[in-house]
């Protein structure tokens, strides 16, 4: 590895050597030295249908020989349209236009400046640029993303810079009843709703907070109560999308559409960075005036990639096939069986799962962040040919859809081994 490259979410005191990575195919990731991993974390959650899908790779081919970059500003072009097309035939009525950024911190940074923006220029409301999220809520690393994210070792360094939040407490384990979700939420709601442009929400899983696990009820009545109050409903599926939770998208299963969606990851099956925000015909309409003003105030050099939108355009052509949808189930059915054979383990606090993720919350002594477990097992679980990336004490599985039950049980079966394995409590 290069020396001098600074790697991300890395303590580069203490940084090794890294597995050198020379392809990627399927669920695996092939490495110089021979050896070949199961990626049973989708690459930090992006690959969806598995890596090099080669519908993906023939549409991302050919948009590079014709077109590379063009300013979205002043140029529409064919794959943004053809995407755009795409999108709305499984999007619902009440969810029309698109924003295009580059990544989850973009796509939610957008949504909170159109609903701040929306208030403002809909009905003269400048008061209402406050915002509900959930203490262990996690939207992304740009300044606003981290305002509304759960503080934390993550946000600590930066809080001087944070805009303030009004942050709702919430369960966080299988074993917690619906009213820990929702109680503190419809508290601060009532007291605050004056002042609120919307709320925002990992709808039914809360990635990098923990892989928490929402109960649909709990979704379900913060949704309506955010709506009775009139206020925007942001749902951040940046991981969520694309068949994570089961569902296309999170939404869908808990059957409540928002007034702002924010996508990425897997919305080009983990080829390229790209995102979009969605928004409301309501949201949408409070931006179109004669005066320049009005505009939204927000855009990217980058914003709607040629063959970013072609790789998404592709994705979402393949991962409309019904066979997906069996695969999402046969692997959340795999995770079910395992959770149940596991969950009364000793060295188990809880097991969750929702569609195609399973988490399992080890007991240690630490079990924060920066637990030194979480590096050692990535390590030891390389060296075994399946990589994980736990979340301090949370060990979890979030694979590519082609993922294969034989390898879905060398996963589990390593998980196992460390189960067993533990010492420290």
């Amino acid at each position: 590895m290069n020396k001098k490259i600074w790697l991300p979410y890395t303590q580069m005191q203490k940084a090794k050597d890294l597995p050198e990575a020379v392809s990627a195919k399927g669920s695996c990731i092939h490495l110089k030295n021979g050896k070949q991993v199961i990626d049973a974390i989708s690459s930090w959650w992006v690959i969806t249908l598995g890596h090099c899908e080669e519908s993906i790779v023939k549409a991302v081919q050919e948009q590079a020989g014709k077109m590379d970059q063009i300013l979205f500003a002043n140029f529409s072009h064919s794959p943004a349209n053809t995407l755009s097309q795409e999108l709305q035939e499984i999007l619902p009525d009440e969810l029309r236009y698109l924003f295009f950024t580059d990544n989850g911190s973009t796509a939610v940074e957008s949504a909170l400046k159109m609903a701040v923006q929306s208030w403002k220029q809909k009905k003269g409301e400048s008061q209402r640029n406050m915002f509900i999220s959930f203490k262990n809520s996690y939207h992304g690393d740009t300044v606003g993303a981290m305002s509304v994210s759960g503080q934390n070792l993550f946000t600590e360094p930066y809080k001087k810079l944070l805009f303030s939040v009004i942050r709702a407490d919430q369960g966080t384990r299988s074993s917690d009843p619906v009213s820990a979700y929702i109680d503190d939420f419809k508290e601060k709601l009532e007291k605050h709703h004056d002042v609120l442009a919307g709320v925002i929400i990992e709808p039914f899983i809360q990635g990098a907070g923990g892989m928490i696990v929402w109960p649909r009820e709990a979704l379900q009545e913060i949704c309506t109560l955010s709506k009775k109050k009139g206020l925007y409903l942001i749902f951040d599926e940046v991981m969520t999308g694309f068949g994570r939770t089961g569902e296309l998208f999170a939404f869908q299963k808990l059957g409540m559409t928002p007034d702002l969606l924010c996508l990425s990851k897997g919305l080009t099956g983990g080829f390229l960075p790209l995102a979009i925000t969605v928004a409301s015909q309501e949201i949408y309409d409070s931006f179109l005036s004669d005066e320049k003003k009005h505009l939204f105030f927000h855009g990217h050099s980058f914003t709607g990639n040629p063959i970013s939108c072609a790789a998404a355009a592709a994705n979402l052509r393949e991962i409309k096939k019904q066979k997906w949808k069996a695969e999402w189930m046969r692997i959340e059915s795999f995770h079910r069986k395992k959770i149940n054979s596991l969950k009364s383990h000793k060295n188990l606090i809880d097991a969750r799962n929702c569609g195609t993720m399973a988490a399992l919350e080890f007991r240690l002594k630490n079990q924060g962040y920066g637990s030194p477990f979480a590096e050692d097992l990535t390590e030891r679980s390389i060296q075994k040919g399946v990589f994980l990336r736990p979340l301090g004490n949370i060990v979890y599985i979030l694979p590519p859809y082609c993922t294969s039950n034989e390898e879905l049980e060398k996963i589990w079966g390593i998980i196992e081994e460390e189960l067993n394995a533990l010492t420290s409590f």
